[in-house]
């Protein structure tokens, strides 16, 4: 038995060369590699946005730990300026009073001029971090405490330390390390993180 497959073939009359020629028909393959390659294309572009969003959103978390350090400087030097007063004790845990007199030719007392520079640190820690609050104190645990409870027991050395919040490194923990000078501000610590994504940052100052 002889079997006979036929084939239909589609044939157009080509004018140019006065004869017919084959008409091959487009079963879809490059529609689906132009899906694929757009796919494939939209996966990477994605991946490339994510991480430029997270460069940026640690970047903004670099800027906060910069602030919160040259906050701690700040008022340092500002302790350093007034030493009396740090001699005396009016940086333990001052109140934060604005005195004008303390710019005039009038001037003001050494206690005074400590309640005004924390009046105005306490102000640009505000401003400067997120939920930003500090408290300049005397402790024997400098690298411990909370926004809520800051730890300000003893008068071993002064501690100058703020908190604020950074929900962008959550779950990130620096261990703090302070070593200690014989006199003016030790090395800082952390930043650290707890639980409730508080990030902390220490500075010791020795008179």
């Amino acid at each position: 038995m002889i079997t006979v497959t036929m084939k239909r073939i589609n044939l157009y009359y080509n004018k140019q060369h006065k004869g017919f020629s084959v008409v091959k028909r487009n079963r879809g393959f490059t529609l689906v590699e132009t899906l694929i390659t757009v796919l494939v294309g939209s996966i990477g572009l994605l991946g490339l946005a994510k991480l430029n969003a997270l460069g940026m959103q640690y970047n903004q978390s670099a800027y906060w730990r910069t602030q919160a350090t040259y906050l701690a400087y700040d008022m340092a030097d500002r302790m350093r300026a007034n030493d009396t007063a740090v001699n005396a004790g009016d940086y333990n845990n001052p109140t934060a009073t604005y005195t004008a007199s303390c710019y005039t030719t009038t001037g003001c007392t050494s206690a005074e001029l400590a309640k005004t520079d924390y009046y105005e640190w306490i102000a640009k820690v505000a401003e400067l971090l997120p939920n930003g609050t500090g408290v300049v104190c005397e402790t024997d645990n400098p690298d411990s405490g909370t926004s809520s409870a800051p730890d300000c027991h003893g008068n071993r050395v002064y501690a100058i330390k703020i908190w604020w919040t950074d929900e962008i490194s959550s779950g990130v923990t620096a261990t703090p390390s302070s070593p200690s000078g014989p006199s003016g501000p030790s090395g800082p610590s952390g930043p650290s993180a707890t639980p409730q994504d508080e990030y902390f940052f220490y500075l010791n100052f020795q008179p």
